[in-house]
């Protein structure tokens, strides 16, 4: 191969130094069926690039190249092979813009670049708008995303160069053949964990979380569709939420005679209505978006259909957010759970409510900073301050007013719940006690209109 360097007016296209393209940005531990590609994958960029080079080396420029001569010159000019003839980020149509999912298993990730049609703000916080695209004179093929981490946005910067098999993109892509906001959004999001493999299996309310900085609640409708309140989830979803949240939802087994539905496969819910049966039974119906892209699933629906988890977004709405970082320091605040005589020594994090006498919906996430890894089993618990919050002693003995528990291996849990106005003390920790970890607490409030 020949390193090629040129100056800009000659088409000298980014090549990301960081995320080469070549098996290290495809795998991690080849552990997943994605190493089956080993050896079958080139990388393309969306459109032709023309370079030029002295004829000598036109041999070693590589077999995915067509070669033009120019008469009475020592010069070829090289045109690398491209996947589209004319390339865009959207389609005209947004339709075509949807996810469709290719050979990697990040469906969960599809779901969250769905919510991203739904809200302008959120797309252009996650890229940022005014890039240069193909046909463009300022285009150089780097293209910058950001992601919400720990707290905070995070850029990548990625070049448009894209994992192919026979020319076609093999991960995901929309609809449009034409359009590559998606592949190259799951690219930066793929750099930001390390290679595409570390992408295969996950959780839709990270990935909702990581493209909107919001918080992501989930509810399990696997044995009823009630809360634990004991009212429907579907009448709690109003007009003002189906605006300014997104939902999706996962089948945790393929119903029967539903194979499209796929086992632990997520998908985004588009649409709810409440329609009463012959009978006068009133059923609620789904209307979900599979982002495999193919067809849509057109049996009954049977009861099994229905055995699905939901996580919502809240991305808009009057309420007031707040997020402390911290730490768990061995020796010194790593507490651990309750059962622990030091969970007492558990960053104090104060928690006041005020707005409704009646009280106060809360929505509290406790994130942590460890990789995917090397992640502890976290949780949190909620206690009224009796006194002085600087003199309150927590033991054993002094009961929460509300806990997110058991402590989970994940990246985040969260908790909603509903507050008299009072002085609280949130007590975020690891199960074990000295684990040393950063996190970050989002303390959500709604405010009464």
């Amino acid at each position: 191969m020949v390193t090629i360097e040129m100056t800009a007016e000659k088409h000298d296209l980014f090549e990301d130094p960081s995320f080469t393209a070549d098996d290290s940005a495809l795998f991690s531990d080849y552990t997943t069926p994605l190493s089956r590609l080993t050896g079958k994958v080139t990388w393309l960029r969306p459109e032709d690039s023309i370079i030029m080079l002295p004829l000598a080396h036109s041999k070693s420029a590589g077999k995915n190249l067509r070669v033009g001569y120019e008469q009475k010159t020592t010069e070829v000019f090289i045109f690398a092979q491209q996947i589209s003839k004319s390339p865009c980020l959207f389609p005209d149509d947004y339709a075509d813009a949807y996810p469709k999912q290719g050979i990697l298993g990040d469906c969960w990730l599809l779901c969250a670049c769905t919510m991203l049609l739904k809200n302008r703000y959120l797309l252009n916080q996650v890229m940022p708008p005014g890039q240069c695209v193909w046909g463009q004179s300022g285009y150089t093929g780097q293209f910058r995303f950001q992601f919400w981490r720990n707290g905070h946005w995070t850029e990548i910067q990625i070049d448009d160069r894209l994992p192919c098999i026979k020319d076609t993109p093999c991960f995901s892509r929309c609809q449009s053949p034409m359009a590559f906001w998606v592949a190259l959004l799951e690219k930066a999001y793929a750099k930001l964990h390390g290679s595409y493999e570390r992408l295969w299996a996950g959780q839709v309310c990270e990935a909702v979380v990581d493209l909107s900085g919001g918080v992501a609640e989930r509810w399990s409708l696997k044995k009823s569709l009630n809360t634990p309140g004991g009212r429907s989830v579907f009448s709690e979803l109003s007009q003002e939420m189906r605006k300014q949240s997104y939902i999706s939802c996962c089948v945790h087994e393929a119903p029967t005679g539903a194979p499209e539905q796929g086992q632990f496969h997520a998908l985004s819910v588009m649409e709810w209505k409440a329609v009463k049966t012959i009978a006068g039974a009133q059923v609620q119906l789904l209307q979900i978006h599979n982002p495999w892209g193919r067809r849509c699933w057109e049996g009954a629906w049977t009861e099994s259909a229905v055995k699905v988890s939901v996580q919502q977004k809240s991305v808009g709405g009057e309420w007031k957010m707040a997020s402390v970082s911290g730490c768990w320091t061995v020796g010194t605040t790593a507490g651990g759970g309750r059962n622990f005589p030091s969970h007492g020594q558990n960053p104090h994090v104060p928690l006041i409510v005020t707005y409704d006498p009646g009280g106060t919906n809360v929505s509290v996430t406790l994130r942590q900073h460890s990789p995917e890894n090397t992640l502890h089993a976290i949780g949190f618990h909620i206690y009224k301050v009796i006194g002085e919050a600087d003199c309150m002693v927590i033991s054993g003995t002094v009961c929460p007013v509300v806990s997110c528990v058991p402590h989970a291996h994940s990246q985040e849990v969260s908790v909603q719940c509903r507050l008299a106005s009072a002085d609280y003390v949130i007590l975020p920790s690891t199960y074990q006690p000295d684990c040393s970890a950063e996190y970050t607490l989002t303390i959500m409030q709604k405010i009464p209109r």
